[in-house]
């Protein structure tokens, strides 16, 4: 029987009770759940701003008899609950399991999440703190955690925070943590695979639902909401969908509508503010050219305009004496759509695969690797790196580099073994898109040009960079993998040919073709993909640190000299997925690959784990913008890995037979 995916809904800092909350962001959260078929859905922290509400009690209760103030207190606790219980989603046959944070909500997140889950049979009151789901289609376990603790170390890196509350967990708990686990109240999106974390199982931080005000970690960025996409049963494996809303939230006063029967003026005045922002009168002045008594009494009568719902009113500030459009009326009446995704790009991404260590898991780039991007409707193979694993260091002294039958890897057959694998990856995904391609045009004659477009959408393009390995050749005076680039397009050509003569067909300009497939850039060199986005790839000679996220943002850093907005790094051989937002270029992100090592020698002398395996990236755009993404780490390698070495070498071997 086929095992049904399993799908987690994930969301955290509503802050309902602040200036900060957006009950349109809820809609929207339930749109893209309902859309996504969750199976559930977790809020992980922040269902209520507990300072904000705490000042609102205390307030109610200053002017209440002492013998009274119990029932205000419920009154108050109870109206809050109605409110949730009325805007929280709602999808038919979906649990929603609540978190509440000691930090974050305090007890009245609690008692209010009490009240609420009395009200609503649909919604369920989970541990505070943390907890466990127990995922019954995938026999696993989901950790669930918030902070406790109302003091955090603030910093620039993501992983800070969360990494301390799972080992906070992982110190106190007599279970451990989760098989995977998703941490909330960060406001921030990543997600590491584990394995070389400090505390080894997969973990994600779920970007906040609210408009982001006071931070008390400093890392605050991501707003929007997280779904776990379980395609297989290793949580390894997970696909992390991230659904961007903070374009809407730096946007939202241009979505506002101006109320009817104004006047010209006004309508103009309501133009600058929604695009300026709050502006004295003397600032509209200098952008309007009106005279100030014109602006003040056009804007008077807009103060008397009452509110809709699709219309805020304006106000005017005391003590700044700028004009807003009213910010309470956005925390209940604004509503929100993302924009039309008119663009998908779509990644199959590796790097450090050491191409001759025997370390090296060559049979998942020969077999597993191009049936993953068949799946995964692959476009893009991008190689980050260190495709070789060199000689340096006395790595064949040190048994660290894999024997052919009848030669040794050195520098020259290394880089022909790592063409010969990555081209066999990319011949298997043109063979299978071609042999589709040739049935669905069986009927109609298939003429060069028609022919050059068929091997041109059924060829992945390859887009890659040298790594520090790879340049360990160029003191010697070679260029690093001038000989992998040639041996590459060869084989390519070798084999497009011979499958083409199988059909009774040839093209012309075949090595055109394939030469414009092949690109291989400089660090942070940009590369435009289909979509019109820049990319990046970053393989710095620098080496890990313990909070894992440090490198991706430096990446991301650095790459935005660059203007792009998608980076692959590689060469810790750590993975992760780093999203992160600004205003100029909206919402980026950074994959960082892990290896196609399961371990070296090196690593092991200094108690290193490696994440081994592939990434797979979605990314869904609208213009410039970047509107979601989906990321999967491939990280089951094959179960013999000596055996499945040979197997290639054999291959390798005989290819080299062949190719004289």
């Amino acid at each position: 029987m086929e095992r049904k995916p399993l799908k987690v809904g994930l969301m955290s800092r509503l802050d309902y009770g602040g200036g900060d909350y957006r009950v349109g962001l809820w809609q929207l959260a339930t749109d893209i759940f309902r859309k996504e078929q969750v199976d559930y859905i977790e809020l992980l922290g922040g269902l209520v701003d507990f300072k904000a509400l705490d000042a609102k009690l205390k307030a109610i209760l200053k002017s209440v008899k002492k013998d009274q103030r119990e029932d205000a207190t419920q009154a108050f606790l109870r109206k809050i609950a109605e409110f949730l219980k009325d805007n929280l989603p709602v999808i038919e046959g979906v649990k929603i399991y609540i978190i509440t944070s000691p930090a974050y909500d305090g007890w009245i997140g609690k008692e209010v999440s009490r009240i609420l889950s009395d009200m609503r049979a649909d919604i369920l009151l989970y541990r505070e703190g943390g907890d466990r789901l127990e995922l019954r289609q995938l026999g696993k376990i989901l950790g669930s955690y918030v902070p406790k603790k109302g003091a955090f170390f603030r910093g620039d890196y993501y992983d800070t925070p969360v990494l301390r509350v799972l080992k906070d967990e992982l110190r106190r708990s007599t279970r451990g943590i989760g098989d995977i686990n998703a941490v909330g109240c960060f406001g921030s999106a990543i997600f590491h695979p584990g394995a070389s974390s400090d505390v080894r199982k997969p973990y994600a931080s779920v970007p906040a639902l609210c408009k982001i005000g006071e931070s008390k970690t400093g890392v605050d960025n991501q707003v929007g909401v997280m779904v776990f996409d379980f395609g297989t049963a290793n949580p390894k494996e997970v696909t992390t969908k991230v659904y961007s809303f903070k374009d809407l939230l730096s946007d939202e006063w241009l979505f506002v509508e101006s109320p009817e029967g104004i006047t010209a003026t006004q309508k103009n005045l309501i133009d600058v503010l929604r695009k300026r922002g709050p502006l004295t009168v003397g600032s509209l002045q200098d952008t309007t050219d009106l005279d100030r008594k014109v602006i003040a009494d056009a804007l008077a009568e807009l103060m008397n305009q009452p509110a809709t719902n699709v219309w805020p009113g304006v106000v005017q500030d005391k003590d700044d004496q700028r004009y807003y459009l009213n910010l309470s009326w956005f925390c209940d009446k604004m509503r929100y759509k993302l924009p039309k995704e008119e663009k998908l790009d779509s990644f199959a991404a590796f790097g450090c695969m050491h191409g001759g260590c025997r370390h090296s898991d060559m049979l998942y780039m020969h077999d597993v690797l191009p049936e993953l991007a068949i799946q995964n409707g692959v476009d893009t193979l991008v190689g980050v790196g260190d495709f070789i694993e060199g000689l340096k260091h006395d790595l064949m002294i040190l048994g660290e580099i894999s024997t052919g039958s009848k030669h040794v890897l050195n520098y020259s057959k290394q880089e022909k073994l790592s063409a010969f694998l990555i081209g066999t990856a990319m011949f298997k995904v043109f063979k299978h898109r071609f042999e589709i391609l040739l049935k669905e045009n069986s009927k109609t004659k298939i003429g060069q040009k028609r022919l050059a477009e068929l091997i041109n959408r059924s060829m992945m393009k390859f887009v890659y960079i040298a790594g520090n390995h790879c340049g360990w050749v160029a003191p010697l005076g070679f260029d690093p993998l001038g000989t992998f680039r040639s041996e590459l397009r060869t084989f390519l050509l070798y084999h497009v040919a011979r499958h083409l003569e199988g059909y009774d067909l040839c093209v012309h300009d075949l090595n055109a073709i394939l030469q414009s497939k092949i690109i291989q850039l400089d660090q942070n060199e940009p590369y435009q993909v289909n979509s019109g986005l820049s990319i990046a790839l970053l393989h710095p000679s620098m080496s890990r640190t313990k909070t894992t996220s440090i490198r991706p943002q430096e990446m991301l850093g650095k790459a935005e000299e660059a203007k792009s907005t998608i980076v692959f790094g590689a060469n810790f051989h750590v993975g992760e997925v780093v999203h992160h937002w600004n205003f100029e270029y909206g919402q980026r992100i950074c994959l960082q690959l892990g290896t196609l090592k399961v371990k070296s020698g090196f690593e092991e002398t200094k108690m290193k784990t490696v994440d081994f395996g592939v990434g797979f990236m979605k990314v869904w755009s609208s213009g410039t913008r970047v509107q979601r993404t989906e990321t999967t780490f491939y990280c089951t390698p094959t179960s013999n890995v000596d055996a499945g070495n040979r197997k290639v070498l054999r291959a390798y071997d005989r290819w080299l037979e062949t190719n004289k």
